[in-house]
């Protein structure tokens, strides 16, 4: 079989493949022919994404992050992976660096068995989405960030727990608004809670805290708490229960911990 390749070269010099534009030649047939339509002709498609799921993701856990951003990951050993003195490097053991075609998308994976604190800086005034996702014991479990304010003299500093359910956050902003959205996927059935508009005081942090995933969907019991240490002395000392009934209010550390 002859494989006839669409290469498209990038402008730092890198070349990437439309899948969709790729043909192939077969033994006497002398047309050419698509490889999606073989690939799907031959193969279980569905099947075939399962199985590459379940043997490779559940190995790693994704940081998705969506632009003005740079980022970078440092692991408990002090390695890195992601956009480091003006370079992307991969030094976790086991990491990798996806971007994307669209935009200025980044993905990190990183191996689903360790710590890890991510550096978020900003390189223009914007918003910027992230997501962290990981597959424990056999089940999705998603916290997002999104609509951060950033500028080009932010630095965020994010690090996610997913095993624990906790994501913790920082900003040297003064205030900024972000978003959260967790997500549990668990035989076919997901559960979720959004909260839009937080307020964030700069100098201090937050954690979000999962007490219950299968219970992101109820309206009478807390699913989730925030807690808020708004003096940086390291000690989380006012916290929030939501459920899902709270979260089409707008809640504003500023004045739900105010003393």
């Amino acid at each position: 079989m002859l494989l006839k390749r669409s290469l498209i070269k990038r402008e730092n010099g890198t070349f990437e493949t439309d899948i969709e534009a790729l043909t192939y030649i077969g033994q006497g047939a002398p047309v050419e022919k698509s490889v999606l339509d073989y690939i799907s002709n031959n193969f279980d498609l569905s099947k075939l994404c399962e199985d590459i799921l379940e043997s490779v993701i559940p190995d790693w856990v994704s940081l998705f992050f969506q632009c003005p951003v740079n980022v970078k990951v440092i692991d408990e050993n002090g390695k890195v992976t992601g956009y480091d003195n003006g370079s992307y490097v991969a030094d976790i053991p086991g990491s990798l660096i996806l971007t994307s075609n669209f935009g200025d998308d980044k993905q990190i994976l990183v191996p689903n068995n360790g710590s890890y604190q991510i550096l978020v800086d900003g390189y223009e005034k914007g918003v910027y989405n992230s997501q962290f996702v990981g597959n424990i014991d056999g089940n999705w479990r998603i916290i997002e960030l999104s609509n951060v304010e950033i500028t080009n003299t932010s630095t965020d500093t994010i690090t996610p727990e997913l095993i624990d359910g906790i994501v913790t956050y920082s900003t040297n902003d003064s205030i900024k608004d972000i978003g959260i959205k967790i997500s549990y996927i668990s035989n076919f059935t997901e559960y979720q809670l959004i909260v839009e508009n937080i307020s964030c005081i700069g100098e201090g942090s937050y954690k979000i805290q999962v007490l219950n995933w299968t219970n992101l969907n109820s309206t009478t019991n807390p699913s989730v708490m925030l807690l808020s240490d708004q003096d940086g002395d390291g000690i989380f000392d006012s916290e929030v229960s939501l459920t899902n009934g709270y979260v089409m209010n707008q809640i504003n550390y500023s004045s739900v911990f105010k003393s």
